[in-house]
């Protein structure tokens, strides 16, 4: 089980020196204790404490959650489904809607190029997979879609770009 901060890249911000190294810390290991991780960026606890309260109520904070290993829970299969889409906006935002309903979706993304969007999924089997097509196919502004099959990963490391921005003096 991984535990990780999800940090809001939408804003252009330059955090406080105190602040980078604090989520730098969090971003390692988000359990480690405010006292120790006071003690690395040579704070008090107490101010850990309330930059963390007022990185999350600014939004650069998105939210603490935890990374668990999907083979363990069955959800065995990681797929890449690119798709091509009708280029009108109420077809897309009804699109959206539905695409966020769908469980076993865990990122969709517009794309520039040959495709439009990038729906990352995971599931059981081939079966499973098989009625999720199914599902993307029948919904309204879906024209196509072309599915890759991760065999296996190498890095899965989200927080390494932030990380290294951190890091950055």
């Amino acid at each position: 089980m991984r535990c990780y901060v999800e940090l809001l890249t939408r804003k252009i911000v330059k955090p406080r020196e105190v602040d980078r190294r604090i989520l730098a810390e969090r971003l390692v290991d988000c359990r480690k204790p405010l006292r120790k991780i006071a003690s690395a960026v040579g704070v008090s606890r107490q101010t850990v404490a309330k930059r963390v309260r007022e990185l999350h109520r600014s939004g650069l904070i998105k939210r603490f959650t935890v990374r668990l290993n999907h083979k363990d829970l069955g959800l065995n299969l990681k797929a890449y489904i690119l798709m091509r889409i009708e280029p009108k906006r109420e077809v897309r935002e009804n699109l959206e809607k539905k695409i966020k309903e769908i469980r076993q979706v865990s990122y969709f993304h517009y794309l520039f190029g040959r495709y439009d969007a990038l729906a990352e999924v995971l599931v059981k089997d081939s079966e499973e997979l098989t009625r999720l097509l199914r599902e993307i196919h029948g919904l309204k502004g879906v024209k196509e879609t072309e599915t890759l099959i991760v065999e296996y990963t190498v890095k899965d490391s989200p927080e390494s770009p932030i990380l290294k921005i951190l890091m950055e003096s």
